[in-house]
């Protein structure tokens, strides 16, 4: 696991959209290092506390959170052990510290795609992309939910790779449609339908089977170029037609296309409905994909 690193050039200092249409809570130990990221942030309205309960009870209606720790000590990189173990970073999490071996280290060892580093030596420059970078994942359900299935099973490694390429956790993301059919899918992965479909089962904590979720992916895929092209073509692109895409869009959203285009955020809340509707386990993801 690599901590992840920002690599947006958004070219100004202007926070996103929709980072600063969100409250962001800010933990801090140090009065600079918070005066610092609120410089950065002034368009955005941030919730400071020096308290770790407080700043857990924000993180929890919060989609991203930021933590500054002048120190990093030992006692600090445990309480982020114990807010990972319980789940709390199901919101994603910049840290902001001093650059340092022993810093650099410590942090190595509860690195994951929900924590985000940035040295305070280099925050002028990275702070803002990175936010820009994690807030476009919360504007997209999909690998949202993606990254929750990793997260929070370990499924057969066939398996795994599908939900990243279903979910667009890996490449361009969605510059490609998805696969459509499970055998598809399966072929691809070198197995056969049967052993694919015997592995989700055993692996994946939905009630549903790997075609509902690939019909889901194709309906989002197809809106999201929405803006670039027509139904026809775009479900064309995307290796269905037009009419399997109104059937996907009746049976999974229960809206028509027309209903789909006039309301681009129709789908995305239909999405999350049918998450909820399908975890297995307690605590289901679909809070987190809001």
């Amino acid at each position: 696991m690599v901590i992840l690193k920002g690599v947006l050039c958004i070219g100004s200092r202007a926070v996103h959209d929709s980072v600063a249409s969100r409250v962001i809570p800010l933990y801090h130990d140090s009065p600079s290092l918070r005066e610092a990221v609120e410089g950065l942030l002034v368009d955005v309205e941030l919730e400071p506390t020096a308290s770790h309960r407080r700043f857990q009870a924000l993180l929890a209606d919060a989609s991203v959170g930021i933590i500054c720790f002048r120190r990093c000590s030992a006692a600090d990189v445990q309480w982020l052990r114990k807010m990972s173990r319980s789940g709390s970073f199901h919101s994603a999490c910049v840290a902001v510290t001093p650059l340092s071996l022993d810093r650099l280290q410590r942090l190595r060892g509860i690195e994951s795609d929900r924590l985000h580093v940035v040295w305070a030596e280099e925050v002028d420059e990275r702070l803002v992309d990175v936010l820009a970078e994690i807030e476009a994942w919360h504007d997209d359900p999909l690998p949202l939910l993606g990254r929750w299935l990793l997260a929070a099973s370990s499924p057969h490694q066939t398996v795994a790779e599908a939900i990243e390429r279903t979910c667009g956790l890996s490449g361009d993301r969605f510059s490609s449609p998805p696969v459509t059919t499970v055998i598809e899918l399966a072929s691809r992965l070198g197995l056969s339908a049967d052993s694919f479909r015997r592995y989700w089962r055993e692996g994946v904590p939905l009630t549903c089977g790997p075609k509902q979720l690939l019909n889901w992916a194709a309906l989002l895929w197809v809106a999201r170029q929405r803006p670039q092209g027509k139904w026809d073509a775009l479900a064309k692109q995307a290796g269905i037609g037009r009419r399997t895409l109104e059937r996907y869009g009746r049976q999974l959203a229960n809206c028509t296309l027309a209903e789909a285009a006039s309301d681009p955020e129709l789908l995305k809340r239909r999405f999350r409905e049918w998450v909820a509707a399908v975890s297995e386990w307690p605590g289901h993801p679909g809070p987190i994909l809001d």
